[in-house]
């Protein structure tokens, strides 16, 4: 394909959302004044399941008359949950440019004694397992925002966690009863948790133990 002679036809746009939506509309804004700058129109083309969409792309000639409008769903979240979803996001597409940014912003209900985002961690901190959140469904991009911001809040408990055990008097306190202190990971502490509960029911197998 000669650059002078591109495009000589339409090009396709695949969008992997439905109509509509911030996505269909940044495409259809960004389609509409690239075809005029390249002399040929740029049809958009809805679908609306993201992995689908962007296996169609993936799948299409490299002939430069298939364009796939990426999202961090289509090439973050659905690679990432689901390993067969039929192409690979590094592999098969060629990067041109990042049309926007959008941003993700929590929204909790007037009702949650809450004013900002440090008074709603601190309210979870307080009540944990009371509150829940909703998304757009499993391995959504605000399924994952919500499961990022569950992990910041084990985080900061964590992080308070080891500024307390650093302490010496809190130090001196649980060598007095005997305890030393840890402070792990997280994944460090999962990993304690599971060996504990396997030799536990080794113990409770050979021993024949039950509760009455």
């Amino acid at each position: 394909m000669q650059a002078q002679s591109y495009p000589a036809r339409p090009i396709r746009v695949i969008a992997p959302f439905a109509a509509g939506g911030s996505t269909d509309i940044i495409a259809r804004l960004m389609s509409d004044r690239m075809g005029a700058e390249l002399g040929r129109p740029m049809i958009v083309e809805n679908r609306d399941n993201p992995a689908a969409a962007a296996a169609a792309a993936a799948r299409a000639a490299p002939d430069g008359y298939t364009v796939s409008v990426g999202t961090v769903s289509t090439m973050a979240t659905v690679p990432a949950c689901n390993p067969q979803a039929g192409y690979d996001p590094l592999k098969d597409f060629r990067p041109a440019t990042n049309f926007a940014r959008a941003a993700n912003v929590l929204a909790i209900h007037p009702s949650v004694p809450a004013q900002d985002v440090y008074e709603f961690m601190e309210l979870l901190r307080q009540r944990p397992g009371e509150y829940a959140f909703a998304s757009s469904g499993v391995c959504s991009i605000n399924h994952l925002m919500g499961a990022l911001f569950q992990l910041a809040i084990v985080d900061r408990r964590r992080e308070a966690a080891v500024k307390a055990l650093a302490e010496p008097q809190v130090r001196y306190a649980l060598a007095a009863h005997g305890a030393t202190p840890v402070g792990n990971t997280p994944e460090q502490f999962q990993a304690e948790i599971e060996t504990a509960l396997k030799k536990a029911k080794e113990i409770v197998a050979r021993k024949g133990l039950h509760l009455e």
